[in-house]
């Protein structure tokens, strides 16, 4: 008897050690926590911005891209004419698209415009990923900022090295379920492995496992552009997805993750352009000349407008904008 209530006693103790593990890695996976490419947790902050409180949220958080967008809209410059007869143009990206340190009738988005005469939308924000971008598109307010009069001609998506640095926890669980998933009925221990990765704390550990390989997190980014690619192609179906690959400013790198080769099964999808900015201009753009030095916003380095002036004449020809 007493061998009996000692073990229910030690079972229930066990029930509610794993209940708590459970609780505490699903606020790891869904909470406040984000994982780096070197392996640093760091918490989430809110950026005010010109009065503005923007979240910058986990994954999980999609309710909040409702406002982040709206934020990410109001960048274009309205007072930029446009021909009503040309299809319009969307813009994806980080700081580098949105223009962080550079007046709104020069950034990358607007420059398109004076030069085409297309309208453009820009969709950044300073700290996005390709994590962020994805939430946004699946957030049922994002057609409403798009005016589907006209369906963009092209979605350009300026990919920097950094975007690889900027991965969620949430990504790489997904990731790691997927592919549990899709290998669950290969082998019996396939299988356990994906009963076991429906556990929080597995996916948590698993997770802290696979960020130690860099290619590891190459592949769960680059998965979730193919999703970008996906949804957007769904929504857009005439419309052209290109990947600009920008030569790195803030690193003064040339680094291998933003080569053509590295991009080659992601440029074999339909309607997809992969373009380098050193196809379409021979300037450094990590040079002072092309990047801003002392800037409040410019904490590093990023493109100013003349980077921008290099690379926008060049991309319109060579998409025939």
């Amino acid at each position: 008897m007493k061998n009996k209530k000692k073990f229910i006693y030690i079972s229930i103790c066990f029930c509610i050690f794993i209940i708590l593990i459970e609780i505490i890695s699903y606020n790891y996976i869904y909470g406040k926590l984000a994982q780096t490419f070197e392996g640093v947790i760091h918490k989430r902050f809110t950026l005010d911005y010109n009065g503005c409180k923007i979240l910058m949220p986990t994954y999980s958080q999609e309710k909040d891209y409702a406002r982040t967008i709206l934020f990410a809209h109001s960048r274009n410059d309205r007072t930029l004419s446009y021909s009503e007869n040309k299809r319009p143009v969307i813009f994806f990206g980080c700081s580098y698209t949105y223009g962080q340190g550079i007046k709104v009738n020069n950034t990358f988005s607007s420059q398109v415009q004076k030069y085409t005469k297309r309208k453009t939308y820009n969709i950044a924000a300073m700290g996005w990923s390709f994590s962020q971008i994805y939430s946004v598109i699946r957030n049922k307010n994002f057609t409403d900022v798009i005016d589907h009069k006209k369906q963009p001609e092209f979605i350009i998506y300026t990919v920097m090295f950094d975007h690889f640095n900027r991965i969620n926890l949430f990504d790489l669980c997904e990731y790691i379920n997927d592919k549990y998933s899709k290998n669950k009925n290969n082998s019996f221990s396939d299988e356990v492995k994906y009963y076991l990765n429906k556990s929080y704390t597995f996916k948590l550990i698993n997770a802290k496992r696979f960020v130690k390989k860099s290619d590891n997190l190459i592949m769960v980014q680059k998965s979730i552009i193919k999703k970008i690619i996906n949804i957007t192609h769904k929504l857009y179906p005439d419309s052209t997805f290109v990947i600009l690959l920008f030569k790195d400013v803030e690193n003064n790198g040339n680094y291998d993750i933003l080569s053509l080769n590295t991009w080659s099964d992601i440029s074999k999808i339909n309607n997809v352009k992969i373009i380098s900015t050193e196809e379409l201009t021979d300037k450094n753009l990590a040079d002072k000349e092309y990047k801003h030095k002392y800037d409040i916003w410019q904490n590093p380095p990023h493109p100013n407008e003349k980077a921008w002036e290099a690379i926008v004449p060049a991309l319109v020809k060579k998409l025939e904008l």
